[in-house]
């Protein structure tokens, strides 16, 4: 399970210095701003141009570009949005319109950390794999994500026998992507005889990690939330339609790990996405800088239920549906909590 800090005053927003602030966006106006028939664009000091739209246009904009990169964040909506339009206070435009944002205020979940990062230095050194079940479509899809360019594919499969997951890898095998080494859990659709001839057949090393070694094999595990996720806030369109679409967002949207979205790495040639996947990559400076929160005994605090769940419930999982008090800490970062 999964807790979150509850706050006295929710509603309660940071206090910032409105006078200074307006100070500086006036200052940057009369330095970059450019009327060109009648329409005003922002010019940037590298001499880049984008349009700087109306007032009562830029929500709607932003939210455009929010459903766009499948609900994701600031950084994610901003990228979207940066080679066409910018204004003085973007990035606190989409974060105000993001807090609102309905859908993502009932579905979006807090993670819990705990990963590593792992380093690689090419496309397709290591392919993450897992089993995707969609229990209200009874359906399964087999996910993987390069390490490298965080690019997914999400393939929907009528059962997780180790022929049907081959078979799809063979596929794959003729679009050109040929893994070095894949990561899966050591469920038995993936350690099986079947599976070890493959991999010998294909020079492909089998890595295998315990299924609830989350810590190993977290990118697919995110995957496949980002994949869930964006299936409950999309309902338009039958299963299949959703979940390539979703696919298409997510391959297409700023990942904060590489600084692009993973289908300009899968193109990049300016070494950018190598040092983002190097231990001296500013991805990996902030992974190591990463800490869990603590609580406090009589602290009050969110609960969200992430294991022992029942089919039909899974769809809570990750979510701060409850309220409890913090009774007794324990090693492990582990807490007793009062419900």
């Amino acid at each position: 399970d999964a807790l979150s800090r509850l706050y006295e005053n929710e509603a309660t927003t940071k206090i910032v210095n409105r006078s200074h602030g307006d100070k500086v966006k006036s200052g940057k106006w009369t330095k970059h701003v450019i009327d060109k028939e009648g329409r005003k664009f922002w010019r940037f000091d590298s001499g880049k141009e984008v349009e700087i739209p109306d007032i009562g246009r830029r929500n709607e904009l932003v939210e455009d570009a929010h459903v766009k990169t499948n609900h994701k964040g600031i950084e994610a909506v901003y990228y979207e949005m940066k080679d066409k339009f910018y204004w003085p206070g973007i990035k606190e435009s989409i974060a105000n319109k993001i807090k609102k944002c309905e859908t993502c205020q009932i579905n979006n979940r807090k993670t819990t950390g705990g990963c590593d990062f792992i380093a690689t230095s090419r496309w397709m050194e290591k392919l993450a794999l897992d089993i995707m079940f969609i229990e209200n479509e009874n359906l399964y899809v087999l996910v993987g994500i390069d390490y490298f360019t965080r690019l997914i594919g999400a393939v929907p499969i009528p059962d997780k026998r180790a022929e049907t997951i081959i078979k799809c890898l063979e596929k794959w095998n003729e679009k050109g992507i040929k893994p070095e080494e894949i990561v899966t859990d050591n469920g038995r659709e993936f350690v099986n005889d079947e599976m070890r001839k493959y991999t010998i057949k294909r020079r492909i090393k089998h890595n295998k990690v315990g299924v609830e070694s989350h810590r190993s094999n977290g990118r697919v595990g995110r995957a496949i939330r980002t994949i869930r996720d964006g299936l409950i806030k999309n309902k338009n369109g039958t299963i299949l339609e959703r979940l390539d679409e979703v696919v298409k967002k997510y391959n297409n949207s700023y990942h904060n790990g590489i600084k692009c979205t993973p289908s300009e790495a899968y193109k990049d040639s300016t070494g950018k996405v190598s040092l983002e996947n190097s231990g001296e990559g500013r991805y990996a400076k902030q992974f190591k800088r990463r800490f869990r929160e603590e609580f406090k005994v009589g602290q009050r605090v969110r609960v969200a239920q992430r294991d022992n769940l029942g089919r039909k419930v899974k769809g809570v999982r990750g979510r701060f549906v409850r309220l409890g008090n913090v009774v007794d800490m324990f090693k492990g970062d582990s807490y007793l909590i009062r419900m």
